[in-house]
């Protein structure tokens, strides 16, 4: 396959994998928004409810775009990949583990043999990880950050890459509008701003949808591995 132009793949990545989630994860703000607007409309004339609608969401929606598209890929490896990582175990090392039978034996023992031939350290040379061992977790993750340096470049890996960013992201972005959902819970409290149903029912809809992209989040790790094996091996 031909390798993806540089420009092109991070322009590409940007746009799937941050701008996109983004996106979605400013929509919840935006309705919060529009709800308060539009319970307070009474109080304002016409005219002057509308120029301040679009004046408002015209400083508004810039910012958070912004905001959550510049960091919302730090703000999802520590809200979301991080303890999913750590309950669940990175995907990267599960696959090499003996239980695990998502590769064969064979293709792990290539796997590992060429490892040591490039002088990258064995994975999990025992085959598992004893629990609480963090050193091991890190020689893991320093393994497979290098075997997946030399097929990087390759077009299908970056489609996996692509996909894993989006949900992980989007995880991100989501846990962020939930603490923004509570914190709004707790200024309708104290104000009396009646907004409990919005709040209530956008609460359970954005935890179902984090969850979502938890599960979704997980699978394309694990398919994401998977593939930059396959290929190391090939």
């Amino acid at each position: 396959m031909n390798e993806v132009n540089q420009e092109h793949r991070d322009a590409k990545y940007n746009n799937w994998a941050r701008r996109n989630p983004a996106v979605v994860s400013i929509v919840f703000p935006l309705l919060i928004a529009v709800y308060f607007f539009q319970e307070y409309t009474a109080e304002l004339s016409s005219v002057r409810y509308i120029v301040g609608v679009i004046l408002s969401f015209g400083a508004i929606v810039p910012a958070l775009l912004f905001f959550f598209q510049s960091s919302i890929r730090e703000i999802s490896v520590l809200l979301v990949e991080a303890p999913l990582f750590f309950f669940l175990g990175r995907p990267a090392a599960n696959l090499m583990k003996k239980k695990n039978h998502v590769l064969s034996a064979q293709r792990k023992e290539r796997i590992l043999k060429k490892a040591k031939e490039n002088g990258i350290e064995a994975i999990y040379p025992d085959g598992d990880e004893p629990k609480g061992c963090f050193d091991r977790r890190k020689v893991a993750r320093e393994a497979f950050e290098k075997i997946r340096e030399t097929c990087r470049e390759n077009p299908v890996v970056f489609e996996f890459n692509c996909t894993y960013g989006f949900f992980r992201n989007l995880s991100g972005g989501l846990v962020v509008d939930l603490l923004i959902c509570l914190a709004l819970s707790i200024l309708n409290s104290s104000y009396t701003l009646g907004m409990e149903t919005i709040i209530s029912v956008s609460a359970k809809f954005l935890c179902v949808l984090l969850l979502f992209c938890l599960i979704c989040t997980y699978i394309s790790a694990i398919r994401y591995a998977k593939r930059v094996y396959v290929l190391y091996d090939n």
